[in-house]
């Protein structure tokens, strides 16, 4: 019995060893110890099968022989235990050493050390399997509970999100989805292609009352209906003839004076139409509006008469003055967005979410109507007018004095002035359809719009004669003037028209009846002390120069002597010794001097000429003006 049990041990080692050379080395340790332990479990069992069957000896051989079989390819011992025992075992992860640690039971029961065996328990000797520690088990639990509730959350939110963007798509128009009337038609101010959206929704709202598909073109009667309701709420401008510029322009100068309304500007009058036009519901709503400055003013003065909430977004870059203006009149003022264009998105979204009313301020039907108020009281005031001089942005000024004035007198020339640096009508007009044109820095601010407005635009086709640029240079001079002559203060978008006559494009109007629409006079003192210098200097009143003379005791007192004897007033002076390219007994001297005008500086300059070398003389400014 011995002898077979070792030719069995044998027979397992060798099949063992032969797959053991084959694993990788990783695995060399458990294998030897899986073979030491089969090979310990087979004697247990051949003695325990000598001891029950020493009777029939072929017989248990064969027996033996079969369980054999099924005990030499086992990959787990639960598979050998449940054939050896005929009974599901259950066996948990152990480290499996030699037999002598392995017990069985009479009834042929392994690892049970959860039973307490009758008999000498000295023969028993039980291996403790190690267990996962609780808190570990119970942390891998919580892990896994978290991080499917986070999955179901993320799954949860992008569901939500993907709702409320069909749900928006129903109500507003994407961005990306434009049909092709709204490409050649862009919304005024909408510059989202031009900048990059750093906190807008991500679809723009449209406004209701300026649909691209859709234009309104101004009636007559609604001006007059406007006309009628307006009275008694806005100041009835003077339309006045000024002497000095009819003189200075060989023509009749008349200048209605828009710049005496309550707040400075001819905004009041589509303003409080607009506001007296909405529902009470809508007035319980309260509006909403962008505008850095004149729109503002108007809709934060009328509604507080008109006890309609106002709400005005203003960009970061409005000025100061006027944000306190608004707040004073009792409107809601919110400072945010970096230019009109954003603030405007956010204006159209407050009054989404809160459905209050958005007043477009220069393309709202109302706005329009109000507007050609301006050209009734023209016509009231200077009958049969030959020209009239309207200043042009967003076009709803325009679109509404062409409309007023074409009714009642066809033969008066409606002329629309823009600045060089904002072409937006222009381009428009040649066009036949509104087309975004970028604009730049100008002294007419106010006239600073990419875009005409879609209902101002349709309006004006057909009415308007001519549209004329004018150059910077002729609006600061413009300013100048009416400063001078006519007292009054007047912002650049105001003075264009008369810039328009400086500029000399309007030479066949000499003789006739002209009238300039001064639209408003809201100018901060910084940006009037600039216009006044740049008026000064293009109008030959102040001059640079620069004179080389030597640097030797009493050489600049004999310089500014020179311009003290021909009446020059030296404002700024300035020394240059280090960058001279002459001898280096000379300095150059660069000097700022008020003078009365071209005859005197011709003067001055011919005298220092005559005095310095002319080549040592240096005049810089520009010619003079055309007109002037």
């Amino acid at each position: 019995m011995g002898s077979t049990a070792s030719q069995i041990d044998a027979v397992v080692l060798d099949e063992l060893l032969r797959e053991i050379v084959d694993s990788s080395m990783s695995d060399l340790r458990h294998r030897l110890q899986e073979a030491v332990f089969a090979t310990s479990f087979r004697r247990k069992i051949l003695e325990q099968h000598g001891a029950t069957s020493s009777s029939s000896e072929s017989g248990s051989q064969k027996q033996l022989q079969n369980l054999l079989d099924d005990y030499i390819k086992p990959q787990k011992l639960s598979l050998a235990l449940e054939t050896f025992t005929q009974k599901p075992t259950t066996v948990h992860p152990v480290e499996l050493v030699t037999a002598d640690d392995v017990a069985i039971s009479e009834s042929g029961r392994l690892f049970k050390d959860d039973v307490e065996y009758s008999g000498d328990s000295s023969t028993w000797k039980f291996f403790q399997m190690p267990r996962v520690p609780a808190y570990v088990a119970i942390t891998v639990v919580v892990m896994c509970i978290l991080t499917f509730l986070m999955f179901v959350g993320t799954v949860i939110y992008f569901l939500t999100s993907k709702w409320k963007r069909k749900k928006n798509l129903k109500m507003d128009l994407p961005r990306g989805f434009l049909t092709r009337s709204q490409m050649m038609m862009p919304d005024p101010l909408s510059v989202q292609d031009q900048i990059s959206r750093r906190h807008v929704a991500s679809f723009t709202l449209k406004d209701q009352f300026c649909d691209p598909e859709k234009p309104k073109i101004l009636q007559f009667g609604d001006i007059s209906m406007a006309h009628h309701r307006i009275q008694g709420g806005v100041v009835r401008t003077d339309c006045r003839k000024s002497r000095c510029l009819s003189k200075l322009f060989d023509m009749n100068v008349f200048l209605k004076m828009e710049v005496n309304q309550d707040t400075g500007s001819f905004k009041e009058r589509g303003a409080r139409y607009a506001l007296q036009n909405l529902t009470e519901e809508k007035k319980k709503a309260g509006v909403y509006a962008a505008s850095a400055g004149n729109h503002a003013l108007a809709l934060s003065l009328h509604g507080k008469q008109l006890g309609v909430e106002v709400n005005v977004v203003m960009p970061i870059i409005a000025p100061l003055m006027k944000i306190n203006r608004c707040q004073e009149l009792g409107a809601n003022i919110l400072v945010k967005g970096n230019d009109i264009a954003e603030s405007r998105e956010i204006a159209l979204q407050l009054a989404h979410d809160n459905q209050g009313t958005y007043i477009n301020g220069y393309d709202h039907y109302d706005i329009l109507a109000g507007a050609g108020t301006v050209g009734l009281e023209i016509l009231e005031e200077c009958p049969m007018p030959d020209a009239i001089l309207v200043p042009v942005g967003g076009g709803g000024l325009v679109a509404g004095v062409a409309t007023a004035v074409k009714a009642l007198s066809p033969s008066t020339e409606v002329i629309g002035v823009v600045s060089e640096t904002c072409q937006a009508i222009v381009k428009s007009l040649q066009a036949g359809h509104p087309v975004y044109t970028p604009t730049r820095p100008t002294l007419a601010d106010g006239l600073a719009v990419p875009n005409a407005g879609v209902n101002a635009f349709a309006s004006m086709i057909g009415k308007v004669d001519r549209v004329i640029s004018v150059a910077e240079n002729d609006i600061a001079v413009a300013i100048l003037r009416l400063i001078e002559n006519e007292k009054v203060v007047c912002e650049g978008a105001g003075a264009i028209g008369i810039g328009a006559i400086l500029s000399g494009k309007l030479s066949h109007l000499k003789g006739k009846n002209v009238v300039s629409i001064l639209s408003g006079g809201n100018i901060d003192s910084t940006s009037l002390g600039r216009c006044i210098e740049r008026g000064l200097a293009y109008d030959h009143r102040v001059i640079r120069l620069s004179v080389i003379i030597p640097d030797k005791p009493g050489g600049l007192s004999k310089l500014t002597g020179l311009v003290g004897e021909l009446s020059g007033n030296v404002r700024d002076l300035y020394l240059e010794r280090a960058f001279m390219r002459n001898d280096m007994s000379s300095q150059r001297v660069k000097m700022v001097i008020e003078v009365r005008g071209k005859e005197h500086e011709d003067e001055l300059k011919a005298r220092l000429e005559e005095e310095y070398d002319p080549e040592n003389c240096q005049f810089k400014n520009s010619n003079r003006l055309k007109g002037l």
